[in-house]
């Protein structure tokens, strides 16, 4: 036995472990409500259909920075892009039409972004 083992939070992990599986009479931990073989199961199902369709639909998602991004889908295909100030161009604005789509965004800047992972869109 270590000599930190004795120490109060050794003894006092060893109790609590103890106490919770006195508290679950032997059962598993629950797991977390989105992590169940069956929401896994739903979005795979989700995941596995095939849009051929033509509409476009868009979602937006606010970072904690207060950064928008929105983010498009149409047929099998997804894209983001995120909102800000217009590049400048030795010829004026750059912007209007497919000039504007085709710009790399972020710094501040509209554009099309790469898409963030693990957040919560929400539909516009």
């Amino acid at each position: 036995m270590r000599a930190d083992d004795d120490s109060l939070a050794g003894r006092g992990k060893r109790t609590a472990g103890t106490v919770d599986h006195d508290l679950r009479k032997g059962k598993l931990a629950p797991l977390d409500p989105s992590d169940s073989k069956w929401h896994r199961f739903a979005l795979a199902v989700g995941n596995a259909r095939v849009d051929t369709s033509r509409t476009l639909t868009s979602e937006s998602y606010t970072s904690p920075d207060g950064v928008v991004v929105y983010r498009f889908r149409q047929g099998g295909r997804t894209w983001c892009r995120t909102g800000g100030d217009i590049r400048p161009s030795p010829f004026g604005a750059q912007g209007g039409g497919a000039q504007l789509f085709d710009k790399a965004g972020g710094g501040g800047f509209a554009g099309t972004v790469a898409c963030p992972s693990g957040v919560q869109f929400k539909p516009d």
